[in-house]
């Protein structure tokens, strides 16, 4: 599963013949592109009583390089255990109202916590790779 395509061009500056003027030009030789391809991903729907506090499964994915959710209430959130909370506030979007969160980089663990007096629903990714 390819979860970002990056290309990359170079570009080469350098100043016209009087000296005066830089010019560009895209140099082929040095473009690459990066991507992200991942082994495992794990998704899942949500539904969260209110008062309820839960870890999000992170199915067969060893090593979870990544996760997007949304919900349809302002949740709070922590990340990988810590004490830092992170609130999801609902907006008003072409997909209807919703909280989104999309992060790439390790993660171990994802917390929702409801105290909006409300079910919370929506839905979850979680991607990465297995251990080797």
């Amino acid at each position: 599963m390819t979860i970002r395509v990056k290309p990359k061009v170079n570009v080469r500056i350098y100043e016209g013949p009087d000296q005066k003027d830089a010019l560009f030009a895209p140099d082929d030789t040095l473009a690459e592109q990066i991507s992200d391809t991942y082994l495992r991903w794990h998704s899942g729907g949500i539904n969260i009583l209110d008062g309820v506090t839960e870890d999000l499964p992170l199915g067969d994915v060893d090593v979870p390089k990544g996760v997007y959710l949304e919900v349809d209430q302002n949740l709070k959130m922590k990340l990988n255990g810590g004490s830092e909370v992170l609130q999801l506030e609902v907006i008003n979007g072409a997909t209807g109202p919703l909280a989104k969160f999309f992060f790439q980089g390790t993660i171990g663990q994802v917390t929702l916590i409801n105290d909006t007096g409300n079910v919370a629903t929506g839905k979850f990714c979680f991607w990465g790779d297995i251990n080797p």
